[in-house]
Parts: structure tokens; sequence; C-alpha cells
């Protein structure tokens, strides 16, 4: 509320500190700003404070990518815990990684440089030695993201080539003339075929769905082969940079889709593990599509689970028969017994009136003689009884017999579905236990750990400059550097120690019964026999370290708590330089 009598900055901040102590604020500059605006009647806005630009940094990260959905949540779990120093070391690693990427490829200078190499008139290379050389190009092995690089490549050996005598006034370093060089017969036809080619290359590389981006990548076509002159092409140069600009925005739109339908089929999954409740046999599946739709979309990923989905739904399928067909005989056998009871029933029944009658007869009797007949019947009633009871007595623990072998049955094909789900607990690539198979882990050595008394450390593993591995010698070799990590690990551990993959290039060991000293022994280890047993990558040794972050589990501690201890343990021993272990406060 505005004071009216006050227009003295002195006096309005007197006035300030008065009103903060009444209201018993502390005097952050927040406080204090805001103060100051209700007694001066101002209306700017609030500074906002350090946490809070830091915070919404965090809630604003670009999210177009495995790697940044990572950091961003990296962010803002730093941000929500108020460790900054964290948030700090997060920011700097990806910033010094972005640094380290190059830029992406610019076609436009490239395919100018080729064009002008091309029609250039080298002292050693012909038109056709030319063509030789960029078909060859062309024709190598590889992606289409190679393309780039094996064209850049070749414009720049072209360069290096001498001139004719008659065209060294026409090099870079000359004046530029008015006019281009003329055209060599046949050439522009070699130059309309190299920039549809590569136009049409770089376009499949970015291929998407969408009528709009097909038509205007024909339409640019049929202008590149139908142009006749040097001029027609250099003035495509617009229109392809504004071709490129629109490709760019409908990739981000497309990253919005796919963001949006992994949304979608996240609440459609949930929904379906509410609905089967207690089916055992379906978790694993329905863990594993969790899996894949909380990591950052993969093209392996997503083949990799679809196989494997295909795989064990055939197998359950087959199980599922036959746990139907005996469930079905169990109802059968079950309404057979039901039947011979009332068999049994109608025998007795009619036993009884017979035994009645008799005694009827009995009772109007008046000398022995009589008797004699009507003991025969009692006698002759009796037996049929015992045989029909026998009878019965043998058909039902003959089905009893069979209903406790189906029963057996049924018990091992639930057993044998349940098996095939919890193979979804292995991470398909290295063997190693994922996500679900961890929380399975933890809860049970956790519990075991509490009930004992007894010491467990997590330690959180990450592999030293994966992702300068994965881009030098590409993608395969890193998962074979990840399967090579995971099996040393494996054969120097305990068979009581669990690892599993936490995502990415990072993994988890459990150690049970284990204290801190013990643990950073352990992991110490894990490296000097890594740094020994090089990986092999052909005939190239490749060294691969790790660094880790260790923390000693604290009775009744959450998962999630622990484990982002270790998180912070790790960041430090990057931060300290790699291949180092960090011990969690």
């Amino acid at each position: 509320m505005a004071n009216a009598q006050l227009s003295n900055p002195s006096e309005i901040a007197r006035e300030t500190l008065r009103v903060l102590a009444t209201r018993r604020l502390p005097p952050t500059p927040e406080n204090s700003h805001q103060i100051y605006a209700e007694i001066s009647g101002s209306t700017a806005p609030a500074a906002a404070s350090p946490e809070s630009v830091l915070a919404k940094i965090a809630e604003g990260f670009p999210r177009h990518g495995g790697e940044q959905s990572r950091v961003a949540a990296q962010l803002e779990r730093a941000a929500a815990d108020r460790d900054w120093k964290r948030f700090q070391l997060v920011l700097q690693k990806f910033l010094s990684e972005e640094a380290a990427v190059p830029p992406p490829a610019s076609w436009s200078p490239l395919l100018s440089e080729l064009f002008r190499h091309w029609q250039a008139a080298h002292l050693n290379l012909s038109p056709e030695k030319k063509r030789e050389q960029f078909e060859r190009a062309l024709g190598a092995e590889g992606d289409a993201d190679d393309l780039f690089p094996r064209l850049q490549a070749l414009a720049r050996n072209w360069a290096q080539e001498p001139l004719r005598r008659a065209d060294e006034a026409a090099s870079p370093a000359a004046p530029p003339r008015p006019q281009a060089p003329p055209v060599a017969p046949g050439q522009i036809e070699a130059i309309r075929e190299l920039l549809a080619f590569t136009f049409e290359s770089a376009v499949a590389a970015n291929h998407l769905a969408d009528p709009e981006i097909d038509r205007d990548t024909q339409a640019l076509l049929e202008t590149i082969r139908a142009a006749d002159s040097a001029d027609t092409l250099v003035k495509l140069k617009a229109r392809l940079r504004n071709f490129w600009f629109k490709l760019e925005i409908r990739r981000g739109d497309d990253a919005e889709v796919q963001e949006t339908l992994r949304r979608l089929l996240h609440l459609l999954i949930e929904n379906i593990a509410e609905l089967v409740g207690d089916e055992q046999w379906l978790k694993g599946q329905i863990t594993l599509i969790r899996q894949v739709l909380e990591a950052p979309l993969d093209m392996r990923a997503l083949e990799e689970a679809e196989k494997k989905l295909k795989d064990i739904i055939f197998k359950q399928g087959v199980l599922k028969k036959s746990l139907a067909d005996a469930r079905l005989a169990l109802k059968t056998m079950l309404a057979a017994f039901i039947d011979r009871l009332s068999e049994m029933s109608t025998t007795a029944g009619g036993y009884h009136d017979k035994i009645a009658h008799c005694a009827e007869k009995i009772a109007k009797a008046d000398d022995l003689t009589q008797l004699e007949g009507v003991l025969g019947e009692v006698m002759s009633a009796t037996r049929d009884v015992q045989t029909a009871m026998l009878r019965s007595r043998d058909e039902l623990q003959a089905t009893r017999k069979r209903v406790e072998e189906t029963e057996h049955k049924v018990a091992e094909l639930e057993a044998e579905l349940q098996q095939l789900s919890n193979r979804m607990q292995e991470d398909a690539l290295t063997g190693a236990l994922n996500r679900r198979g961890l929380d399975n882990a933890f809860e049970r050595e956790a519990a075991r750990a509490d009930r004992r008394r007894s010491g467990m450390c997590v330690a959180l593993l990450d592999i030293d400059n994966f992702k300068k591995l994965n881009d030098t010698y590409g993608h395969q070799t890193g998962d074979e550097a990840l399967v090579h990590l995971t099996q040393l690990v494996q054969r120097n551990i305990r068979p009581h120690d669990v690892l599993a993959r936490y995502g990415g290039e990072e993994f988890v060991i459990l150690l049970p019964d284990t204290n801190i000293d013990e643990a950073s022994v352990v992991l110490t280890r894990l490296q000097r026999e890594l740094t020994k047993e090089y990986f092999l990558h052909g005939q190239e040794k490749l060294l691969i370290t790790f660094s880790a972050g260790v923390a000693v589990r604290q009775p009744a501690e959450t998962q999630a708590q622990v484990m982002e201890r270790s998180d912070k343990a790790l960041y430090a021993a990057k931060a300290a330089g790699k291949n180092r272990v960090n011990i969690a406060d």
C-alpha cells in the first residue's frame, strides 16, 4: 500500500526497515524490494533471485535428444535440492562436451566450393578424372551421414591441385571477375547430377513424412535437373537455404509429436498395469515398455524391445494355451466329481426308501417266516449300496489324482510364464540387470540388510569419454565397450554382488555386507583390472576407464536417496579428473 506522505528515498528506506521489523520478515533482497514497492507505490517487478533464475534455466532446458533430456533432469533435481554446486558441475560438463561437438554440416558452402573447383581448369585433373573421383566418393561404404565429410575431403584435395597457367589469374587471391568463366561442354550436366544426387542424399538423411516437404523436394530436383547454365544453379542457393530452414523447423515439430505420443502411450500402459492386477506373467512386458518410454527414443533400443516382445509373446502364447487346456480339464473333472456325488446321493436315497419299506414289513409281520423275505431284501439293497459306494470311491480317488496332477501342471506352466516375464528384467545388450531388475534387487538386499543390521554399499559407475568413443568409432564399438565392461566387472565381483545397467554408459553395483572402505577397494581394483585388460577394436587396443561414486546405505534409506548421494559423489569424481573413485558424504 503506497504511503502518500513519503517521497524521499531515505524516508522510504527507513519505513521499509520498520515494516520488515513489524512483520517479522527476514531482510532478504526479495522482501526488502517488495516492501519498498508497497510504500513507494512502485509497480516495478520484483527482482528475480539467483535461485529462481537457475530454476527457470533448468525448467526451460532443451530436451530434443537423449543427452539433453538426461542433463535437464539432473539440473531440475539439483535445483529442487538447491544444490548449486552440483548444478554448476552438470552444466559445465554439458557445455564442455557440446563445445567439442563439430558444427552441423552446412551444404551450401560445400556445394559452392565443389562447383568452383569443378569449373576450374586444373593442371593434373581432367573433367573425366574429377567425375571418377566424385563417383568414387559417392560410392564409398558408409551411411548418408558420412557423405558430407567425404565430399568435404574431395573439395580440399581439389583445392590443393595446381591450376593451369591461363587460370592462375582466376585464383581465389585475384580480384573477382564480373562474369563466371565459361563452362566446358558436358560439365553442366555433370554438375547438375552432382547437385541433384547430393541434395537427394541429404534429404534422405533427414527424411520426414511430410507431403509439403516432399513436394518442395521434387520441385527443387526438377529445377536442378532443368538448369542449363552455371548461373541458374548458383541462383538456387537462396531456395536451398529456405528449404533447409523449413526442414529444420519440421524436425523440431516431429520431436514434439514424438514426445506427446510417448506421454499418451505411457498413460495407456499405466492403465493396463492397473487392470491386470496380480497377473505376474504380464508385468515383465509392461516393465519393458515403461523402460523404453522413460529412456530417450533410440531406434536400436526400439527394435531390440520389439524383438524381445515378439519372442516372449510367442512363447507365452504357447504356454497360455497349455494352461487354458489344463484349467479346462480341471473344470471337467470337477463337473464329473459333482455328478458322482449326485449319483451317490440318488443311490443312498433309494437305499433309504428300501430300508423304510422293509421296516414297515417287519412291523406288520406276525411270525418269523414272514421275515425271511424281508431280510433278503435288506441284504440285497445293502450289497447294491456297497457296490455303488466302492465304485464311486474308486472313481473319486482317480479324479482326485488327476486333479492333483493337473494342479501341478498349472503351477508349472504359471512358473514358466513368470520365468519368461522375469527375463525382461535383464538388459538386452549387456546381460546385466536393467532398471526393473535393479529395483527388485535393491528392495531385496535392503530388506536383508535392515533385518541383519549389516551394511550395504551402492556404487554408481560412468564410463569416461564415452561420447567421444561413440563419435570416433561408432555406436557398434560403443556397445561392444559396454559389454566388455560388464563382463569384466562380473568376473571380478562376488556371486552375491549385483550389477545393473542404470542407463546409457552408467552402471550400478550393489555390494551387500560391505563397508565403505571395502567398497572403495573393490572399485579401485576394478579400475586396475580394466586398464590391464585392453578393449580391442579390430587390431587397435583402446583404453577404457570409468569414474565412480560410492555411498553406504543408511538404515531405512530409500533407493532414490542413496542413489542421489552416489550420483553426487560420481560428479565430484568427474570434476576432479577421470578414472577416480569418490566416497559420498
